[in-house]
This record gives structure tokens, C-alpha cells and sequence, in this order.
């Protein structure tokens, strides 16, 4: 995946970024989601 494009994570609830942080392309975030743990996406 392309250093620009979120795919699905930016709009997904087990996407988590800091409080009060603008969901926008360069946004950073971790994925919280259990099953993706071992990816560390």
C-alpha cells in the first residue's frame, strides 16, 4: 500500500489516535484490533 492511501483502517472503529486528532491522509494511528495485533499496522 501506497504511503498515502488508509484503505479501510481510517474510517474503522479499532483505529486509534490521539485525542482531539484530524482524521486526515498523513493522520497516525494504531490498529487495536486483537486479531491484527501481530501485524502492528
Amino acid at each position: 500500500m501506497a504511503e498515502r492511501e488508509w484503505g479501510l483502517c481510517k474510517d474503522c472503529k479499532w483505529w486509534q489516535v490521539e485525542l482531539k486528532a484530524a482524521i486526515e491522509n498523513l493522520t497516525r494511528g494504531q490498529c487495536i484490533e486483537e486479531k491484527r495485533q501481530p501485524f502492528r499496522l
